[in-house]
């Protein structure tokens, strides 16, 4: 091809906090042949002028402004005028590493490509980063479309897209809020020629106040964006050829947005109706396929992975975290009067919930309820603290972030890998095992997560400095699910791919979420293959 030229388009309104951070990114860029186009949606703060300074100071910078007509059609305006063989999209609260277009650009040159995507880090502020996403580290296989699809990064941001792709499918963005969500299925739908970039590439602001994605009330645009999605795919003939994967992800969607609202759902009432109707109208057999009750059992890992699942918000009943098996299924001899204080009511809950030995007091009723239970035993790599005469606690970190009221008895610790600790859990996993298998309905799939040996700088990996210490805690995880595995009848393993990482600002483990959506993508998708059998079981019934 010729020369790589690429178009920034930055669609402005009401950011002049932000405004000259986004900018001066792209100013800066290691790479100088781009152009930059600032289309103004009606700001009516100092945003146009700031623009209208750039401009003069820089000859690659070009400024439009219209009236407000909101975020989809000022991308438009921005790609109408591009001079650019590709397109990249950056919102102009948000900023570019300096080298991102070079790295770009080399890649378009090994691969020229539709569309191609990068990595992004999330920031509180510049100054305060939180996390980096691994949405682009998807394995190459036959699923890549669908995983991509259904995983991706549905946002503008972190795309950069061929201009003659663009024109050649009459695309545009469209006309309401959510409009890259809504874009987003028929963008992957229309071609296979997909390339990725491991780096992180861009700088998200997360949760700005006065976003669109921070505004409630934007959210009613929702389903406005969804069915005009819909029906531009049936327009291009899309629609019905590829109905089970566009179903996947509008229910996955309109899912994340329920569980939103769930704690408030009688001042959202009328929007979750809204969203209902939506489903029911695209999606009639939505629920019967979707609706398998799950609880799970383990870290975070494990619920996120389970989260992956199509309608995992609406399936998950329960989910039982910081809790040791040797706590649960040893459970307390004797009564313990007890108050957990803590700062977080989620962590609180599961705190008490330990104590109390909560799963193993419901566990009939859980299985006989529940269609799959969903663990991992990460949990159980704690001390144990042994309450003379009443029973155990997971000395977690949730525990001991708490203050626990009543626990004035005589108390043992019980090491992480000593003789007393394992004794305690070939006698827990038995009374498990017992308990497990004498249910003919739950299924039960163990997903065998671990602990993060390694950080991320930049693109490299490095290994903990504690590194020794990680690996014996994963040997003592791999030792559990081995006594597990040989005495759980009919249980599904699902192995990780290694290695797990978090990033250096991060404590090793699992979170966030974020550090490792890809690993998590990978087991959500053997998850929606394994339970598929079920959708379409419940299908032809």
């Amino acid at each position: 091809m010729g020369e790589v030229k690429i178009s920034v388009i930055i669609p402005v309104y009401n950011v002049e906090m932000y405004l000259d951070t986004c900018i001066a990114s792209v100013t800066r860029q290691t790479y100088s042949k781009f152009e930059i186009i600032l289309v103004d949606d009606g700001s009516t703060d100092n945003s146009s002028k700031i623009c209208r300074m750039w401009e003069q100071n820089d000859s690659r910078i070009r400024y439009f402004g219209q009236e407000n007509k909101g975020l989809g059609n000022a991308r438009n305006q921005g790609i109408d005028i591009a001079k650019g063989d590709y397109i990249l999209f950056l919102d102009s609260d948000d900023w570019l590493i300096n080298d991102c277009i070079e790295k770009i650009v080399r890649e378009i040159d090994k691969n020229e490509k539709d569309i191609l995507l990068y990595n992004t880090k999330y920031y509180k502020t510049e100054n305060e980063y939180m996390y980096s996403t691994q949405y682009c580290s998807f394995n190459v296989d036959d699923n890549l479309k669908s995983k991509v699809l259904l995983y991706g990064a549905v946002g503008a941001g972190g795309k950069v897209i061929k201009k003659s792709f663009w024109q050649k499918n009459n695309l545009f963005f469209f006309p309401y809020c959510f409009e890259d969500s809504s874009l987003h299925p028929l963008l992957f739908l229309l071609t296979d020629s997909i390339s990725f970039i491991q780096d992180d590439l861009y700088c998200y602001r997360y949760n700005r106040d006065g976003s669109i994605t921070t505004e409630m009330g934007n959210y009613s645009d929702v389903v406005l964006a969804y069915n005009f999605s819909i029906e531009e795919l049936k327009r291009r003939e899309l629609f019905e050829p590829n109905f089970d994967i566009l179903e996947k992800y509008f229910v996955r969607r309109i899912m994340g947005y329920l569980n939103m609202f769930k704690f408030q759902s009688e001042k959202y009432k009328t929007l979750i109706n809204e969203y209902m109707v939506f489903l029911n109208t695209n999606f009639p057999q939505w629920k019967e396929k979707y609706h398998i009750n799950i609880t799970v059992f383990g870290s975070f890992a494990s619920k996120w992975e389970t989260d992956k699942l199509i309608g995992a918000q609406y399936m998950i009943q329960e989910h039982y975290a910081f809790s040791s098996v040797i706590s649960q299924f040893l459970p307390m001899r004797g009564k313990l009067d007890i108050k957990v204080l803590h700062d977080n009511i989620i962590r609180k809950n599961f705190v008490e919930w330990d104590i109390r030995s909560k799963l193993y007091g419901k566990l009939d009723d859980i299985l006989n309820n529940s269609d799959y239970l969903i663990l991992d035993f990460i949990p159980s790599l704690f001390d144990i603290l042994e309450i003379k005469g009443v029973g155990y606690i997971t000395k977690s970190d949730a525990f001991d972030e708490a203050t626990i009221e009543g626990i004035d008895d005589e108390v043992k610790k019980i090491v992480l890998g000593s003789d007393e600790y394992w004794k305690l859990i070939n006698e827990a996993i038995s009374c498990m095992a017992n308990l497990l298998n004498s249910n003919s309905h739950c299924k039960y799939i163990l997903i065998q997560n671990r602990l993060s040996e390694y950080y991320r700088r930049g693109n490299q990996l490095y290994g903990y400095k504690n590194k020794g210490d990680i690996q014996s805690k994963n040997n003592i995880l791999s030792k559990i699910e081995n006594i597990f595995v040989e005495q759980v009848k009919n249980i599904y393993v699902i192995p990780i791919r290694s290695p797990l990482y978090t990033d250096e600002l991060s404590r090793y483990g699992i979170i966030p979420e974020n550090l490792n959506a890809a690993l998590y993508n990978d087991v959500g998708w053997e998850l929606v293959n394994l339970l598929e059998k079920q959708y379409k079981c419940r299908l032809d019934t």
